[in-house]
């Protein structure tokens, strides 16, 4: 491909829209901080970046796609498709921001509103797309049903972390409860009379050892006990627990759903208790990393002060972003707001996200993202360049291991 470079005229309008656009992006990121919101709670999280936007003259369409919280922010009416930036403002409950997605949408705010600014009249589409519930419901996945993407050409999302890499992966993901149902009885005068419900649910905990042993590379199958029982005396009728199942595709995840299922039913077959398997929330996609968008955000991310570390791919759990990369070809880089021991998801990471060193890294990545905005506008058929690479990778994706 061509050298990646921004045409020095519209460096320059994006250079001086910045100051303003880094200030408004600071103010929310530490306003989100201070009123963390969780999960399809987030109203003020969502009214206060959309008042944002509209001040900056985007069109905001509220509570699309059956989500209160969720919003659409439209500028410009060029012919070209639109680069999306993607706003998370979901928070942990009794952590607050310990996943930095105050961060999310302050760097994806203050880069649409730079890009915005420096766009001349007609030569491009920015959308904000405000996709809430992150953590739980995976807000992006309703959204692309409802196809509150459509028109997008490419989508931005940058994530706090403690390393600062330009592409990161994610595993698929799906989450199961199981319920076993037996019959309860004394526990010492007649446990013949009872069929024990936790029996099964500690037998499929004990089944799936060897089953985690021989799974394809990347499967994962972690879950806890939600309800064991309600007294040692009696025999438990009722049981319930909750699985996450994840694998590196779609095509292996449903592998290790059949092995988990093989494991639920000999539970019922041994001790007699019935077991129900019901899926929560949507399935995630693994993430499918853009090369050519990563590429130039590498070097946009160099150029306002980014640290890389080596190139190799780091995997990030799983994600709804996942959805989305394999509809639209997708950035997803990560910025370093604390060491790398700070885990994420700790009260460590939570202080972390409000820290003058994370606006800081916050800043530089929002510039760098409306650098990498600005150069798919600078360029002719560069959409429909990503959108052909897209489906290689696709293909490629689809048929791997």
């Amino acid at each position: 491909m061509n050298s990646i470079n921004l045409p020095a005229r519209l460096k320059a309008r994006i250079d001086g829209a910045f100051p303003r656009a880094a200030r408004e992006a600071r103010e929310l990121a530490r306003f989100l901080h201070q009123n963390p919101e969780v999960s399809l709670q987030e109203f003020l999280a969502a009214e206060r970046i959309g008042q944002i936007l509209e001040k900056a003259g985007f069109r905001v369409r509220r509570g699309i796609g059956g989500l209160k919280t969720a919003f659409r922010a439209d500028y410009g009416r060029g012919k070209n498709p639109a680069v999306a930036f993607l706003a998370e403002y979901d928070a942990l409950p009794g952590l607050g921001h310990a996943c930095g997605h105050n961060l999310i949408a302050g760097a994806s705010v203050g880069a649409a509103l730079a890009l915005a600014a420096a766009l001349p009249p007609g030569s491009g589409n920015i959308v904000v797309l405000g996709t809430p519930a992150e953590e739980t419901l995976g807000g992006k996945i309703p959204l692309l049903a409802a196809r509150a993407f459509a028109g997008v050409g490419a989508a931005f999302l940058a994530h706090p972390s403690n390393q600062t890499r330009v592409h990161s992966k994610s595993l698929a993901l799906v989450s199961l409860e199981i319920t076993f149902q037996g019959r309860s009885a004394h526990a010492a005068a007649s446990p013949e009379k009872g069929i024990n419900a936790l029996d099964a649910l500690i037998q499929v905990f004990v089944a799936l050892g060897p089953v985690r042993a021989k799974l394809p590379a990347g499967s994962r199958i972690d879950g806890v006990i939600l309800e064991g029982g309600r007294a040692a005396n009696i025999v438990p009728d009722r049981t319930r627990a909750s699985f996450y199942l994840r694998a590196r595709n779609l095509r292996i995840l449903e592998t290790v759903r059949r092995e988990f299922e093989k494991c639920v039913r000999g539970a019922e077959i041994s001790t007699g208790a019935r077991g129900r398997i019901l899926r929560r929330g949507f399935v995630y996609a693994p993430f499918l990393s853009h090369p050519t968008l990563g590429e130039a955000f590498r070097i946009f991310g160099e150029e306002t002060g980014l640290k890389f570390v080596p190139a190799e791919t780091r995997a990030l759990g799983s994600s709804d972003i996942g959805n989305v990369s394999q509809a639209v070809p997708c950035l997803h880089p990560t910025f370093a707001i604390g060491s790398p021991e700070t885990a994420e998801h700790s009260p460590e990471f939570a202080r972390a996200a409000g820290s003058e060193r994370a606006l800081r890294e916050m800043t530089r990545v929002a510039r760098a993202l409306a650098y990498a905005g600005g150069y798919l506008f600078s360029r002719r058929g560069f959409f429909q360049l990503l959108d052909r690479e897209q489906k290689i990778l696709m293909k490629n994706f689809n048929l791997s291991p």
